[in-house]
């Protein structure tokens, strides 16, 4: 990555060079970037719930919980509810309930 920024300095093509390190940086805390809402519809998905009853326990439509969802996947970069609940467990967004 190094050397192909110095070529591109070289060039003359430094500021998007630089842009494109900021964007392959990770996140410190990619949980951080997650509304309120979107952190309530991962914790009633660490409860176990589908679609339908996220839907009914936050008086929402279930078109409403799967936009949240793509977006709390993007947002973690993680592809499916298995991996974000793998995230979140590990990331203390959720705990396990007794």
């Amino acid at each position: 990555m190094l050397g192909r920024l110095q070529r591109k300095i070289h060039r003359g093509n430094a500021r998007s060079s630089a842009n494109q390190i900021k964007k392959d940086e990770p996140e410190s805390d990619p949980a951080s970037q997650l509304t309120a809402r979107e952190r309530e519809v991962v914790d009633l998905v660490g409860e176990g719930l589908k679609n339908k009853q996220i839907a009914d326990r936050l008086y929402i439509s279930e078109t409403t919980v799967r936009h949240h969802l793509t977006s709390i996947l993007k947002k973690l970069n993680v592809k499916d509810r298995l991996e974000l609940l793998i995230f979140a467990y590990r990331n203390n967004l959720v705990s396990i309930k007794q």
